[in-house]
C-alpha cells in the first residue's frame, strides 16, 4: 500500500472549507480532472454515507463514499469502486486552523494496485508521482474556488 500527504494553506475557516469539501457531489465545481460528480441516489448529501459517482474527463470512474466526519475537522473517503487499476484506496482530509483564521488542510490519500508486482512496480514507477500531482492540482484548485467562487475549468493549472 502506498500513502500520499500533501498540504495547502487557505485563508478561509475551517468552516467555510470543511463545507465545500463536505459538499460530497459538488468536487466537479473545483477538480479541474473532473467532468462530473453526482451523488448515488439514495445516499446522503453530505457527511457519513454520502456516496458519489466521479466521471473523470479521461473516461475513468470512481464511486466514493464518505467513511466519517467531524464538522471543520476532518473528512475521510474510502474508494468503492473504480475504473482504474487500482485494488483498494481512500483519503482523508485534515483541517487546522491557521494563527490568521485560515485554515491548513492536509490530504492523505492510501491506495493498492492491481496487477501484483506489475502493479506495485508501476506504482514506485509513475503511478504515486502522477496521483502525489494530482491531489497537489486538486488543492491548488481548491484554492482557486475558494478565493473566486467560480467553478474551475478542465485543464485548469496553477498559476505562479
Amino acid at each position: 500500500m502506498s500513502t500520499i500527504k500533501v498540504t495547502h494553506t487557505y485563508s478561509q475557516s475551517p468552516s467555510t472549507v470543511f463545507a465545500t469539501l463536505n459538499d460530497f457531489a459538488g468536487i466537479h465545481r473545483f477538480h479541474p480532472l473532473l467532468e462530473s460528480s453526482p451523488r448515488v441516489e439514495g445516499t446522503p448529501a453530505n457527511g457519513a454515507g454520502a456516496e458519489r459517482v466521479c466521471n473523470l474527463y479521461d473516461g475513468n470512474t470512481l464511486h466514493e463514499r464518505i467513511v466519517s466526519a467531524e464538522t471543520d475537522q476532518w473528512l475521510v473517503v474510502e474508494i468503492v469502486d473504480t475504473s482504474m487499476p487500482m485494488a483498494r484506496g481512500g483519503g482523508r482530509f485534515d483541517l487546522a486552523p491557521t494563527a490568521s483564521g485560515g485554515t491548513e488542510l492536509t490530504m492523505t490519500m492510501d491506495f493498492e494496485m492491481k496487477m501484483g508486482l506489475l502493479g506495485k512496480a508501476l506504482d514506485k514507477l509513475v503511478v504515486a508521482r502522477k496521483f502525489k500531482a494530482n491531489l497537489e492540482l486538486l488543492l491548488a484548485a481548491l484554492h482557486e474556488h475558494l478565493e473566486t467562487g467560480a467553478d474551475i475549468p478542465r485543464d485548469w493549472k496553477k498559476t505562479a
